[in-house]
């Protein structure tokens, strides 16, 4: 099936038979995104993430987050990590942020830290909390999430 939608209880029972999740934040990013083998994307509409945290299943598969390059997508990739430590960021690195990024700027914030963060994801939150620059996940072109997708896949 390329769709379902589930209640979260339901969804929380589930144990899909897939080796990878890719959790995305925006919808419009989810609705595009290509069907691959063994994996299943997942809809995390943005701070509403920490609803998967009775999923225990997603513990045991490989788990991507992607979600917007800014002052927001960051303390959602740190609330998935709370319940799921394993989840790795997604497209959410200084390379892209400097390829693709156009100049966009968030809304506001409240600035806060995030132990939950790694050593590599550190340096861009901070930037982006002094600068409130925001490069959002639906800018990304088809192609480079394509092959970002292929790279993940051979995993």
């Amino acid at each position: 099936m390329s769709q379902l939608s589930v209640w979260v209880s339901e969804f929380a029972r589930l144990n899909l038979a897939v080796r990878r999740v890719y959790i995305i934040e925006n919808l419009t990013s989810f609705l595009a995104f290509p069907a691959v083998a063994d994996a299943v994307a997942v809809w995390g509409s943005g701070f509403a993430v920490n609803l998967l945290a009775d999923a225990g299943w997603l513990g045991e598969k490989q788990l991507f987050y992607w979600g917007d390059i800014d002052v927001h997508g960051f303390p959602i990739l740190a609330r998935l990590r709370a319940c799921f430590p394993a989840a790795q960021s997604w497209l959410m690195d200084a390379d892209t942020f400097r390829r693709y990024h156009g100049g966009g700027q968030g809304a506001g914030f409240v600035a806060q830290a995030l132990p939950g963060l790694t050593e590599a994801e550190q340096p861009l939150y901070q930037e982006l909390l002094r600068t409130n620059a925001r490069l959002e996940q639906e800018k990304l072109p088809a192609a480079y999430v394509a092959a970002a997708l292929r790279a993940t896949a051979g995993q």
